[in-house]
């Protein structure tokens, strides 16, 4: 089950129109990584969708991931510039 988890995970393929240096969209994409990481253990974490079937799940995952992505980030402050 991990390695399936592994796999959706790395199949997931954000289209970002960066048009910043190497550097700070590699910290873009280490951030975003991170985010998703964290989502979809979240996601694991909840007893009723352990009960689906490894369909239904992944379809969930699939059709919601952007918008939970979001929620995710707005909660972490993850992409919001907190120096001013």
């Amino acid at each position: 089950m991990v390695k399936k988890k592994k796999e959706f995970f790395l199949a997931l393929k954000i289209d970002l129109d960066i048009t910043r240096d190497d550097h700070q969209s590699g910290i873009l994409c280490e951030t975003a990584s991170q985010v998703l990481l964290d989502l979809i253990c979240w996601i694991y974490s909840i007893p009723s969708f352990k009960g689906l079937n490894e369909y239904d799940q992944l379809i969930l995952i699939e059709q919601s991931w952007s918008m939970l992505f979001l929620l995710t980030s707005a909660e972490k402050n993850k992409f919001i510039d907190q120096s001013n």
